[in-house]
């Protein structure tokens, strides 16, 4: 086998489309517009790197200061996405009505292979025992529990939408125009063409777990199918009102609606690892099964079974029996009640004309976010199974809010200059800022977690110009398609900092799960209010001698310690014990505010008419400079980052060795003490400096 196959990868993705499109005209008053297309985006990277010697497991062997590693260590991805969509629209006028019907189909197919653990990998003690075809043990791998064969548990997901909808569209006056519709939505349950995605079926009332049974083949949850979603909306344009005489100088615009959207898929899917075809485990020396794959070096499959990795599955629940190997798995999966999420999104506008080529509106913009997913270890509420670890149950019952106020002026030069800015004052809050991770530091009362948003920003301001410069223009000949048409453009940008939770680097760590970190249980106030990046580069930022003061703990248990800024307690572990409640609400402080100034400065040079380009055909050039000026700007604070944790509690032993202010028990040897984490408030890191990116793009 030659080495350098080690050092070829070849990754091919590919994204094909194809669409049909069929707009015919029924009468002079009716239209239908019918689209339909498919998507596929696909790689397989065993079959684009047939020289990868996959048939060969992994191994490590120890050598004096070193270690030989051989086998191919990058594991293939394969994944195939493809989807259908069909979409027909009828549209009639009818007197002062705009009419549309319509609806839309999508069938989505994901099929794809979790290849990470799928070839074996083996320790060695040293080369004679590798020569010697005798492992120390077995690496994590991904078997097949009913039959202990190597397995990358592919899956073949399937999910359909479907989508009607009717809208009216009335001009009920010459100043006045009515909207309304309504639309409905239905997301089919996940399911696997061959049925091999389980999810867990919960017990009820507090034996949730210790009734729970794994259920194969079927939807994933139930369908929701109450997806109505209406939409209203007016623009009026008064002549006059209360007296004032507006000559169709002001529109005032509004509207209220409803959208849904499914849970993501990626979520979900996160319980493609459920019993009972797949287990993730190392194996000791006395139960390692040692071999190559049967049908050749560069063959994916064909890696010898395990019967160790085989388990018993009680019929009656799905799950595997007690007492085997790795029989206590972890389980992950939505609630059967899944609800679709879904906005209430409302709007009003007053945009007016003053004359001279000046424009000004006013606006609010509000949403209500319903019924949004966030994951929870199940294991953390109720009684044991004692054939489950884990348990991680999606549900949906996260809501957020938003309201802004939003400004924007602009106006219109002689000289071919144009201005506008734009000004926004909002706030965004919720339980769950992600699908995916919702960094819950105290799961057990959801009000808890409630704040801003992590993506939340009280001030933003955009401002932006463009010039047409005054080299040769208003010509139409040859001087200034040559030298004429360049445009100017600079930005600016700020916003006021995204918000960010101070956290204690401790978990809790018993039977029932983990809680990591946790938030203190009080704020003792003091921190400033400077969020310049220039404050954030100094020591402790606004939370200035945080660090190098001690802090004074208290005897337990637990054990509590005052900081400068902030009381926190030592989480306790055991059985059913609930960690402090917090007294610090989360995202209560702001991170680093942003300020940029970007320019972009183009031509574009028009070509004669020819018969192959066109009457349009020209050449782009243009140059587009981010961060003209090189301003640092401090990075947000991520959650439990070397900026946003406090630090940790630590034991000293003997008491000789404890700092001051360490909570020591009356006659005991050792004590407990709060070590504080030294870049605490100070940002570690910085966006990116001056960035310019130059291009030409012909178009014809």
């Amino acid at each position: 086998m030659d080495g350098r196959q080690y050092d070829i990868f070849k990754h091919d993705s590919k994204n094909e489309t194809a669409a049909l499109l069929w707009t015919r005209t029924l009468n002079p008053t009716t239209v239908n517009e019918a689209r339909m297309n498919v998507t596929r985006w696909y790689f397989d990277e065993i079959k684009s790197n047939p020289q990868a010697p996959w048939g060969v497991p992994k191994v490590h062997i120890p050598i004096p200061n070193n270690t030989i590693a051989a086998g191919f260590f990058n594991p293939p991805g394969v994944f195939y996405q493809t989807t259908y969509t069909f979409r027909d629209t009828l549209s009639k006028v009818h007197n002062s009505h705009i009419l549309k019907f319509g609806a839309e189909f999508a069938k989505e197919q994901n099929n794809s292979a979790n290849t990470w653990g799928a070839v074996p990998s083996y320790d060695f003690n040293n080369l004679w025992s590798f020569a010697n075809d005798a492992p120390t043990d077995e690496g994590t791998t991904t078997y097949n529990p009913k039959t202990g064969f190597p397995t990358d548990f592919r899956k073949y997901i399937r999910v359909s939408s479907l989508g009607l909808f009717a809208q009216d569209n009335w001009k009920a006056r010459r100043n006045l125009t009515l909207t309304g519709g309504l639309r409905y939505d239905y997301f089919t349950p996940l399911q696997d063409k061959f049925g091999r995605l389980s999810n867990i079926i919960l017990g009820s009332g507090n034996n949730a777990l210790t009734g729970a049974m794994i259920e194969i083949g079927k939807n994933f949850s139930k369908p929701d199918r109450n997806n109505f979603g209406p939409q209203i909306g007016f623009a009026w344009s008064p002549g006059s009102f209360i007296g004032h005489e507006f000559n169709n100088k002001f529109v005032l615009r509004g509207g209220f609606g409803v959208a849904y959207n499914r849970v993501p898929e990626s979520l979900l899917l996160n319980a493609a690892g459920n019993p009972p075809d797949f287990i993730a485990t190392a194996f000791p020396t006395n139960e390692v099964v040692y071999g190559f794959s049967t049908c050749g070096t560069y063959c994916f499959t064909g890696f010898p079974a395990n019967p160790a990795a085989i388990l018993t599955f009680d019929p009656a629940t799905g799950l595997p029996i007690g007492g085997e190997h790795l029989a206590k798995p972890d389980i992950k999966g939505p609630i059967q009640k899944l609800a679709t999420p879904y906005t209430m999104h409302f709007s009003m506008e007053g945009q007016y004309d003053f004359g001279n080529n000046w424009m000004m509106s006013l606006s609010y913009q509000g949403s209500q976010g319903r019924k949004y997913p966030r994951s929870l270890n199940y294991a953390l509420f109720y009684p044991q199974n004692p054939n489950i670890n884990t348990v991680t149950i999606y549900q949906t019952d996260v809501n957020s809010h938003y309201n802004a106020m939003l400004a924007r002026v602009s106006h219109r030069f002689s000289k071919g200059l144009e201005l506008e800015a734009h000004y926004r004052l909002s706030k965004s809050s919720d339980a769950c800022s992600s699908d995916q991770v919702c960094n819950q530091t105290f799961p057990f009362d959801q009000s808890t977690e409630y704040g801003p948003s992590d993506f939340d920003v009280t001030h933003s301001i955009t401002a932006y110009a463009v010039w047409e410069l005054p080299v040769v223009r208003n010509r139409h000949d040859w001087l200034h398609t040559a030298a004429g048409g360049w445009m100017l453009s600079p930005i600016f940008n700020f916003n006021s900092g995204f918000p960010w939770t101070p956290v204690v680097g401790t978990c809790i760590s018993n039977v029932f799960g983990n809680v990591c970190p946790t938030r203190p249980t009080g704020y003792l106030g003091g921190a400033g209010t400077n969020f310049s990046t220039g404050t954030f580069q100094t020591k402790g930022g606004n939370f200035s001698g945080f660090s190098t003061t001690p802090a004074t703990c208290v005897v337990g248990p637990p054990v509590s310690c005052q900081t400068k800024y902030f009381t926190v307690v030592e989480s306790p572990s055991g059985s059913g014990i609930l960690p402090p409640v917090p007294g610090v609400d989360r995202n209560l402080f702001r991170g680093p505010r942003y300020t940029g100034f970007d320019l972009s400065f183009g031509k574009r040079f028009t070509f004669p008419a020819v018969r192959l380009l066109g009457e349009k055909a020209g050449l782009e050039v243009r140059a587009e400079a981010y961060n003209l000026f090189n301003k640092a700007n401090a990075s947000p604070f991520a959650f439990n980052s070397g900026s946003s944790n406090l630090g940790t509690f630590q034991t000293c032993s003997p008491v000789s060795t404890c700092p001051a202010g360490a909570a020591i028990p009356s006659g005991g040897t050792s004590g407990t003490f709060f070590a504080p984490n030294s870049t605490f408030g100070q940002a570690t890191g910085a966006l990116s400096g001056r960035v310019v990116e130059m291009y030409m793009k012909f178009s014809f």
